[in-house]
Formats: C-alpha cells, structure tokens, sequence
C-alpha cells in the first residue's frame, strides 16, 4: 500500500479501510458495527502501551477497562467466528499484561497489537 500524506486522523483511515473491504453478502450494519469497534479497541490499545510504557498505573487501568468494554461490545454486536476468535485473543493478551504490570515484571505488549491486527482484519473480511 503506498504512503499517502492526508490530513486525516488514523482514526477515520482506519474505518475507511476496514468499511471498504466487506463484501456484499455482508449485514452493512454489522459491517460498520465491526469497523467502528475495531478503531475503538485499536485506540484503546494504544492507549493501554502508553500507560505501560510511562509505568503509569492509573493511566493502565482505564486504558483496561477501556479495552476490556470495547472487546465486551465487539463480543456482544458482532456475529461473527473470526471476529470472537480475535476479540478472545485480545482479551487474552490483556489478561497476561495485566498480570505482568501488576507484578511489575517486564510487559510484552506485541501480543496484544497482533490481535487487534487480527480484528481489524476479520472485520474487513
């Protein structure tokens, strides 16, 4: 894919990529639905490395509870195997770097940004 400059939030690219890719036998609704949650627990991870990265713990928790609410809602509004297959996974993934950063022992966020890769890419399927 090539690099284009624009003046765009990531936020809004990312839907716009995750919304042009679903397929026509797909339930529109729940294709947006699925774009929408997808950039939501992307952010929310992002926000959660952040917080582990200034060892904030305050910081940690609502960037968790965040991520752990937007997984619950893609969970609950999407219908879809490979969908619950990556939001199983990034709840996973969470769990082990909450155990880690409680414990203080040194946290590997990647995990968790190779399950919202595969959200993202099982909403634009």
């Amino acid at each position: 894919m090539k690099s284009v400059k624009l003046a765009l939030p990531t936020g809004v690219l990312t839907a716009t990529a995750l919304t042009a890719g679903f397929t026509v036998g797909c339930d529109l609704q729940q294709a947006v639905d699925c774009a929408r949650l997808a950039v939501e627990v992307t952010s929310a991870a992002e926000a959660l490395g952040q917080a582990v990265e200034a060892g904030d713990p305050e910081a940690f928790a609502d960037a968790a509870d965040t991520l752990t609410g937007n997984v619950e809602d893609v969970q609950n509004d999407v219908d879809d195997a490979d969908v619950s297959a990556a939001a199983d996974s990034i709840q996973q993934a969470l769990d082990s770097i909450e155990s880690g950063f409680e414990s203080g022992a040194a946290v590997d966020i990647s995990p968790l940004f190779d399950a919202t890769g595969e959200l993202t890419d099982a909403c634009s399927e």
